[in-house]
């Protein structure tokens, strides 16, 4: 729940995803060996962007705000005093001026499950520290900013804050700065044998900006759910002496004052 769902205006804790539960049980005993899930439609859009009286994904802030200060320094959110880097610092997390949930537990105490949680699911700690820095580095994605005096057909916009760009590379692990640019700045396409780079203008950036840090999430979220799975799949049994209960849970049709294609694929799966 904390990858998946978030505060809307509605409710504190929604699911931003549909899911499949197949639970199967033994066709002999009746008893149940084991579970697996599928994900839908998770709404990837609110990484980068929030309504009004709605907050990010409940990770980021049990992250950013649970973890110690010791901790934080891995993940290049500790500003040179020493204090940790406050949310309202990152603009996928400050649109809408809505940090807390007076219905939750402490952030310590969310982020202190969540990581209980990974050891049950064999996720180890080399793990952990990557999934981290995932979005550590998703948040740093949303602050990048655009310079458009540069920008010709020619010669692509620069970035005002170059020095995020080091800082993201590092994190995610990437030797050659200039692969994340280019995916930014860029609209690159290949043409038979021929790989062509043409520059974007600054709204064009901020939309490949944007779309880079959704994928970041959406792929981490996927590889969670399946690392969940590999613990919760039957474990040396037949497929063909077990019986299964499917469980589907999708969102209830949705109709907000700006709805993205996302609701469309909502209301017509609800259909």
């Amino acid at each position: 729940e904390a990858f998946g769902n978030a505060k809307t205006v509605r409710n504190d804790n929604s699911s931003r995803s549909g899911k499949y539960v197949r639970i199967w049980i033994g066709k002999h005993d009746k008893r149940i060996k084991g579970a697996s899930i599928t994900n839908y439609l998770l709404e990837k859009s609110r990484v980068t962007l929030l309504s009004q009286g709605e907050r990010n994904y409940h990770i980021f802030y049990h992250f950013l705000q649970g973890l110690e200060t010791s901790q934080l320094k891995t993940y290049k959110l500790v500003e040179k005093n020493g204090n940790r880097i406050d949310l309202k610092n990152f603009n996928y997390l400050n649109q809408t001026n809505v940090y807390e949930i007076s219905s939750f537990p402490s952030d310590k105490i969310m982020i202190d499950q969540i990581i209980e949680s990974f050891e049950k699911m064999e996720i180890d700690s080399y793990q952990q520290v990557a999934i981290f820095k995932v979005l550590s580095a998703i948040l740093y994605i949303g602050n990048i900013e655009f310079d458009s005096s540069t920008y010709t057909d020619n010669t692509p916009c620069s970035i005002k804050n170059q020095d995020i760009i080091q800082t993201v590379s590092e994190l995610l692990e990437i030797n050659q700065q200039d692969k994340i640019l280019k995916s930014i700045i860029f609209k690159i396409r290949q043409v038979g044998s021929q790989v062509m780079e043409t520059p974007v203008n600054v709204e064009e950036c901020k939309i490949n900006r944007d779309s880079l840090a959704r994928a970041l999430y959406d792929k981490m979220f996927t590889w969670i759910v399946q690392s969940l799975n590999m613990e919760i799949l039957p474990q040396n049994s037949n497929p063909n002496e077990c019986l299964s209960l499917g469980l589907l849970d999708i969102f209830g049709f949705e109709n907000f004052k700006v709805n993205s294609f996302e609701q469309l694929c909502i209301n017509y799966t609800n259909e």
